[in-house]
């Protein structure tokens, strides 16, 4: 996801500050920010947990636990 560079430079600031990574890192890791586990675009189980996975680099299991199991209802 394109941002802005200070947005993504809070974002950085954030994430390593509070998960010990920061977004860009885990993206170009492909870890998820929450719990640091290796990520496979693969591991997703439908197009709308990989574009989240795209804009928060949460696994599909981080991404569970916080939004519920099912997200299809944010199908737009």
């Amino acid at each position: 996801m394109k941002r802005s560079p200070e947005m993504q430079n809070f974002i950085d600031n954030f994430t390593k500050k509070n998960f010990g990574i920061s977004d860009t890192e885990a993206g170009k890791s492909g870890i998820c920010v929450f719990c640091h586990k290796k990520v496979k675009e693969g591991d997703f189980r439908n197009e709308i947990s990989l574009r989240e996975w795209h804009i928060s680099h949460l696994c599909q299991r981080c991404q569970d636990s916080i939004f519920g199991e099912d997200i299809n209802c944010l199908r737009g």
